[in-house]
């Protein structure tokens, strides 16, 4: 037989880190979550931090009106919320559930 390597042992050049565990650089402390949200909302934002709805599902709602108009438009396809407005629209939509 032909002398070669065994394929299944991990030779010393094929290591993937030189680092050793205590080495390792450590991920950062702050997550994204405990960022706070910007003053200007987009339709990401607000699917992901206040109506967790489908994209075309908030669509609708814009249209028939009932989700407030973008309060900026730009160029047809950028659309934000303040997030006064939102929060706004929130509490009559809770209060009006309430009654």
């Amino acid at each position: 037989m032909l002398d070669q390597p065994d394929l299944f042992q991990p030779s010393a050049t094929s290591r993937a880190s030189t680092h050793s565990a205590a080495e390792r650089p450590k991920p950062p402390a702050v997550t994204p979550a405990a960022a706070p949200l910007p003053a200007l909302l987009t339709l990401a934002l607000i699917r992901q931090h206040f109506l967790p709805v489908g994209e075309r599902t908030l669509f609708r709602m814009i249209s028939s009106g009932r989700f407030p108009k973008a309060d900026i438009q730009m160029g047809g396809k950028l659309r934000l919320w303040k997030k006064e407005t939102v929060e706004k629209w929130i509490g009559s939509a809770t209060a009006t559930r309430r009654v």
